[in-house]
């Protein structure tokens, strides 16, 4: 009460109670503080660090705008290792105030042996670094989050408050693999638009299988950056198509091939690129760049790029779909994009490797392009390299309905159809009527060796019916004979043993004569004449059973080339009259 705070230290000495002696010096400060003597107060505070409250100190020293003492006061919280992250805040905010570099430089800088651990443990490292930041002192931020091994921290201040991407990126080069792969996606869009071609280096040796002893790591998924690129379609299409021709083994990655695949089709490609990235005139190939040169050159270049790139987009789709395997990006897919860019080359493959080969000829059809369709059903319509002969037909059917001279591609056509012999010559004609443009010169020659080969195949079978006819008199006159007159044996030899013939003796109708010993014990048959009767009831049976599989009449039908000879086959052979 007197104020003689000395001799009640001096006192309180031979007691063990802290909480007394920090009391006193409580309230010697509080009498410093009352005569204004600020610096000796705050000597005072100090001495009450871990049984005063912080805050008691704090507000006096905040109100009173004492930032010097303010700060020797946090530091001592800092140094004993009591201060949480407000107190942080403060101290690093005294700083920034004071301008004082110097102080700064000491709370934050360590020596070059502490790990990030140990350093983590010395203040709060969130804080510091938002303080830092919103100061302006970035280096400063940078050491703390380097050091604390904050990478997330460092890169956004690198990118975003400094623009120093080379130097973002020489960080993310030395990172291990999955530590620079999660920074990439993050941060990873600001470093493609300002340097895309370091940027797209750097995730093609992630992407990539490792030749050194990290080789052990997986590489990234390249289709985890397609974000990344969202402005960049160029350097998107050069990191896919590095990753893709990469490796022993190429990746089947449907996504890589599907986004590769639109990427080439697109007609036009413009890049938004940093106007101050060294590199831009790598990468930025807009028509819509202000590069010198007049604009027909411009257009021809572009031209000559954009046709460079369907060759690029028909390779992709052949290599990823080999003949006789399996295709590596999703073939539906791929269709799709194709029609939407009027890839007609695109379309074709595909259509052939899906085997819809009527799908081919339609699109040719829906172009008019005649040359093309008649290449493309001599492809597709060759039995010999599985093909279907049937697709000559559908083109013939085209070619009717076709409103223009098609002249020479019809004769071409009626020349397969008659080699193949796939349609009658009266539905050809049929066909062909339809389209107006066509003259009977198209089809005469056709038409001539066609009643040729029919004159000559009517004579043969006249011939053949006039031979049937006699050799059916001739058995019906045997019938006759046979039902209504006798007959006179007059072997002398046996038909078995050629000796001469003795009593008992046995005749068939069938004019053989056989000694009774010859015959053993089947005399009801001729040995000679039986199993030439037993074919004839083989095939009678035979005849008989197909009435019940209707099916293969109907199948036979099917995959003739002439149904009608198929029918009177039938017809023939009486199965149609059992």
């Amino acid at each position: 009460r007197k104020n003689l705070y000395n001799v009640a230290l001096q006192l309180a000495q031979y007691d063990s109670d802290k909480s007394l002696v920090a009391d006193i010096y409580r309230k010697y400060g509080d009498h410093l503080y009352n005569k204004q003597d600020y610096d000796n107060a705050m000597q005072q505070y100090v001495l009450t660090i871990g049984e005063v409250e912080p805050s008691y100190v704090i507000r006096k020293f905040l109100d009173a705008q004492r930032i010097p003492s303010l700060a020797s006061y946090l530091e001592s919280l800092h140094h004993h290792e009591m201060a949480n992250a407000d107190h942080t805040t403060l101290l690093l905010n005294c700083y920034t105030k004071l301008k004082d570099v110097t102080k700064l430089d000491a709370f934050i800088h360590v020596d070059n042996g502490i790990t990030p651990e140990e350093y983590v443990r010395r203040f709060d490292i969130d804080t510091a670094i938002k303080v830092c930041r919103s100061s302006g002192y970035y280096n400063h931020a940078l050491y703390v989050a380097e050091h604390a091994g904050e990478t997330s921290w460092y890169l956004r201040i690198l990118l975003e408050d400094c623009q120093r991407y080379e130097d973002a990126l020489h960080y993310l080069s030395n990172l291990s693999s999955v530590r620079a792969v999660e920074a990439l996606k993050k941060y990873g869009k600001m470093l493609v638009t300002s340097r895309p071609e370091e940027t797209t280096a750097l995730l093609m040796r992630l992407c990539t299988p490792s030749s050194d002893g990290d080789a052990a790591m997986p590489p990234a998924k390249p289709a985890d950056f397609i974000h990344l690129f969202a402005q960049q379609p160029r350097a998107l299409m050069v990191f896919f198509e590095y990753v893709l021709n990469s490796g022993p083994e190429p990746l089947s990655e449907n996504i890589l091939y599907s986004t590769l695949l639109e990427l080439y089709l697109t007609n036009k490609l413009t890049d938004s690129v940093d106007p101050m990235a060294p590199n831009r005139a790598v990468w930025q190939m807009s028509p819509v760049g202000g590069g010198p040169g007049p604009r027909q050159e411009k257009d021809s270049e572009l031209s000559a790029e954009y046709s460079d790139r369907l060759d690029k987009a028909f390779a992709l789709l052949k290599n990823g779909w080999p003949t006789g395997g399996e295709p590596k990006y999703d073939a539906e897919n791929a269709l799709v994009v194709c029609h939407l860019h009027a890839f007609k080359k695109g379309i074709v493959f595909l259509y052939e490797r899906m085997n819809m080969y009527r799908d081919v000829l339609k699109v040719y059809m829906d172009d008019n392009d005649c040359p093309g369709l008649i290449q493309a059903v001599m492809r597709l319509g060759d039995e010999s390299y599985g093909g279907d002969s049937r697709l000559w037909i559908d083109v013939l059917e085209f070619f009717g309905k076709y409103d223009g001279d098609c002249s020479t591609e019809v004769k071409e056509v009626l020349a397969h159809i008659e080699s193949r012999n796939l349609l009658p010559a009266i539905v050809v004609l049929q066909i062909l009527s339809q389209n107006t443009h066509l003259t009977l010169s198209v089809v005469k020659d056709y038409m001539s060796r066609v009643l040729k080969d029919e004159s000559a195949i009517i004579e043969e079978d006249q011939r053949a019916i006039q031979k049937y006819r006699r050799e059916a008199t001739s058995m019906q006159k045997e019938l006759k004979d046979l039902r209504t007159q006798a007959r006179v044996f007059q072997n002398s030899k046996c038909s078995a043993c050629s000796a001469p013939l003795e009593l008992p003796a046995v005749h068939f109708l069938c004019m053989h004569s056989y000694h009774s010993r010859c015959l053993g014990e089947n005399e009801r048959e001729c040995p000679i004449c039986t199993p030439q009767n037993y074919t004839i009831l083989d095939m009678r049976r035979s005849q008989r059973a197909s009435i019940a599989e209707p099916d293969k009449f109907f199948t036979q039908l099917q995959h003739s080339g002439d149904g009608f000879a198929v029918v009177a086959e039938y017809f023939g052979r009486g199965l149609m009259n059992l």
